[in-house]
């Protein structure tokens, strides 16, 4: 039961996904800035321009790839995952995720664990790509959240639904930003996902959360 919980939880949570995966199909309505446009804060490395300028280029680099007809869906999958590879903190996020149990985790399941994260959350996003017409993204606002992260605030306007709020958490790792959660309408996708992988690992021991990852892939 636990297992199918996972599968059906990536799939119900199709629209975290697509945060993710910038669907080839969806139109992008980016804020212009001007050089007349107040200068962003900038603090201890972190600039809320860049963080801005970040997310945009992610979106279009993502398109770009995705609308690419001139190479096979094989080949556009492994060019969208070089791009949100470089883009997308997943160790980071994958160690938040699994909270507690990294620690008793043996270095060989926790290599096998993230392996398995990213495949399930690449694989996911790249199956919904196709579900979604005409919304469109755009950046609405961009604040220092506490000593590390800055928040990116988006909306996603659709035709025929009302605007979602999507918050982009990113952070200077390694001297570059990355994204290291989405927060859809206030839901953060790491804490949720933190939940939910912590009940298989109680009820079914980490193999068992391996296993439901693996059926998700």
């Amino acid at each position: 039961m636990q297992n199918s919980s996972i599968t059906r939880s990536w799939v119900a949570s199709g629209l975290i996904c697509i945060c993710l995966a910038f669907a080839g199909l969806i139109g992008f309505s980016l804020p212009a800035y001007t050089a007349s446009d107040p200068v962003t804060e900038s603090h201890q490395g972190r600039s809320l321009d860049d963080a801005k300028q970040f997310i945009t280029k992610l979106a279009h680099q993502s398109i770009s790839v995705l609308q690419d007809t001139g190479q096979t869906e094989l080949e556009r999958q492994h060019q969208f995952e070089k791009v949100w590879s470089d883009g997308v903190a997943f160790e980071t996020i994958g160690r938040f995720v699994l909270g507690r149990h990294w620690r008793s985790a043996s270095p060989e399941q926790r290599i096998r664990y993230q392996e398995l994260f990213v495949a399930s959350v690449m694989r996911t996003s790249v199956s919904v790509l196709g579900s979604f017409g005409d919304e469109k993204l755009q950046i609405t606002d961009a604040r220092l959240a506490g000593k590390k992260d800055m928040l990116i605030s988006t909306q996603f306007v659709r035709t025929d639904g009302p605007t979602i709020p999507v918050d982009w958490r990113v952070r200077v790792i390694d001297g570059r930003n990355q994204i290291i959660d989405v927060s859809i309408e206030g839901v953060s996708m790491a804490l949720t996902k933190r939940s939910e992988y912590s009940s298989v690992v109680k009820n079914q021991g980490f193999e068992g959360l391996l296993e439901a990852l693996q059926s998700s892939i």
